[in-house]
Order: C-alpha cells, then sequence, then structure tokens
C-alpha cells in the first residue's frame, strides 16, 4: 500500500538492473497503446529489414519471449528466453517514438517523478524508480487516485502468457538486423531451464504457485538472480533488491529455488509483521532492498 516496511542501502542510488530492465520495455508498449500510438499489442513491429518468415512479429511476441527473431521459428511458435529479439524491442520502440526511451516513458508517466535519466538506454534506475513501477502495475494502473493506465489496457497486457513449446534453436549470439544487440544470445532457455508457462510482460508470473508463493506473484529478474522487482496483489507487498556484482551468487539460483525462497521469508515476514525475519536477507552492505 505504498508504506516502506523495511529498506537497506540507499533506495535512490542509481544502478544497473541488467534484464530487470524489460519490464519497461513492456510497460512501454503498453503505454503506447493507451496513448493511441499503436492500436494493440497484437500490432505488428513493421521494423525494416526483417525476413519474411519475421514478418508477422507482434509487440506481444517481443513481451512474450516467442518472436522466434534470431531463432528458427515463426513468430508465435516457440519460447525462447531471446536477448537478440529484446534487442529488436529497442530497436522497435525508438523507430516508432523517435526519442530517447527514458525521456518518453517519463513523459508518459510524468506523476511517478522517475529518477533516472537511462532506465532504458543503460538499463541504470533506483529502487525508487522500480518500486514506483511496481506500485502503478499492483494497483492496476492507478497513480495516487488517477488511472494512468486504463484496467482494460493493462489486464489485456498480461492476459496471454508464453505458452508455446520450447525453442529447439541452437544458442546463437546472432541477430541479422544492423541495430545494437544487448544481453545475452538468442535462446538462453537451456541457459536458465525456465519453462514459458509463466512467461508475461517480460517477467515471471509464479502460475504454478511454487515456493508458497501466491500465484499473482510477479517478478522481473536479471543477471542470474542479482536484480529483481517483484509483487503480488494479494499480499499487497513488492520488493525490490538488487545485489552487487560481486556478490556471491550460484549460477542459475532462481532455478534451484534460492532467490524466490528469499523472497517467500520476505513476504512470510510481512504477514507476520515482524521485520526481524527479513535477517539474514538485508544484513549485508552489499544488498540493496526495498520492502512496500
Amino acid at each position: 500500500n505504498g508504506r516502506v516496511v523495511a529498506s537497506t542501502g540507499d533506495p535512490g542510488r542509481t544502478e544497473r538492473w541488467a534484464s530487470t530492465m524489460k519490464i519497461w520495455l513492456s510497460t512501454l508498449a503498453t503505454m503506447m497503446v493507451q496513448k493511441g500510438v499503436i492500436g494493440s499489442l497484437d500490432d505488428k513491429v513493421d521494423f525494416p529489414g526483417l525476413l519474411s518468415k519475421d514478418l508477422d512479429i507482434t509487440w506481444r511476441h517481443l513481451m512474450l519471449m516467442s518472436s522466434g527473431y534470431a531463432n528458427s521459428e515463426l513468430p508465435g511458435q516457440r519460447f525462447a528466453y531471446n536477448d537478440r529479439a529484446i534487442s529488436l524491442f529497442i530497436a522497435a520502440l525508438q523507430l516508432k517514438l523517435e526519442n530517447d526511451l527514458t525521456a518518453v516513458l517519463k513523459s508518459y508517466l510524468p506523476e511517478l517523478a522517475l529518477e533516472s535519466s537511462s532506465i532504458i538506454s543503460s538499463f541504470n534506475a533506483s529502487l525508487n524508480d522500480y518500486a514506483k513501477l511496481l506500485q502503478l502495475l499492483l494497483n492496476g494502473g492507478s497513480w495516487d487516485g488517477h488511472q494512468l493506465i486504463s484496467r482494460g489496457v493493462l489486464k489485456d497486457a498480461f492476459a496471454k502468457l508464453a505458452t508455446a513449446p520450447m525453442s529447439s534453436s541452437a544458442n546463437e549470439r546472432g541477430g541479422y538486423l544492423p541495430i545494437t544487440y544487448v544481453g545475452g544470445s538468442s535462446n538462453q532457455t537451456k541457459e536458465t531451464g525456465f519453462g514459458p508457462g509463466g512467461y508475461v510482460f517480460n517477467g515471471w508470473l509464479n502460475t504454478a504457485g511454487r515456493y508458497g508463493l501466491p500465484k499473482d506473484f510477479f517478478q522481473g529478474n536479471g543477471h542470474w538472480g542479482r536484480t529483481m522487482a517483484a509483487y503480488s496483489p494479494s499480499l499487497r507487498v513488492i520488493v525490490v533488491v538488487r545485489i552487487d556484482d560481486y556478490f556471491p551468487q550460484p549460477h542459475g539460483s532462481i532455478v534451484s529455488g534460492v532467490i524466490p525462497q528469499n523472497l517467500w521469508r520476505i513476504a512470510s515476514a510481512v504477514e507476520r509483521e515482524c521485520t526481524n525475519q527479513l535477517n539474514p536477507v538485508i544484513t549485508s552492505p552489499m544488498i540493496q532492498l526495498l520492502l512496500l
């Protein structure tokens, strides 16, 4: 409900958030529908130079990691955690909006008073910025009594989850368009061990109800769980965590449940209104955490 329950580190410090940034791209695409820039998320991105097999790529495909870009599959045919397609997403947004994407984001959502000037271009943001975005999403697009995103538009953005089978494409770093590429390869699915069932809005929805968390628990994460922005409407809780790069973190820890289990401990602490239950999660100076 917007009340800070616990925090550590400087929530206003701007840091790099890696793949957690992808939820901002989905927010921006959703705002383009809200502002009438595109008709719907199912509109084709219409980016110049796409191969014939990729001409049907839509904004929603890019939000669901099912575009098939730089892989062998057709749009919507397979799920692959695909940073080559995220690079296409960024380039397509820039072409459509003809401006710096963070500047457009701020102009669309001035009420949030976002702190960082490079949320998308450099993946840099503060815990406060992420907490504000999640508060907006948790409240169904409402902010301080004003409906910044219509409930219908936001509901549609979360309505379709990635349910296509896993991609069988090789784990390639390629991409045929002459655009700037960021992140990893075109098919990291085998690396991460993730399945597509709960992927939506460029984040993960806990549709299986794992780790003792409710099924509406949504998280965007990056750098193998070192950055995470999560919320649950049913718990009315927001958790934003960033762990410094040098903090020991086992590869694939999201898959093994280490990070989700920590979130479960945090959520449990909120339910019991017992903040000392947060230990040892927030005692390290290498961890930034903001809990609302």
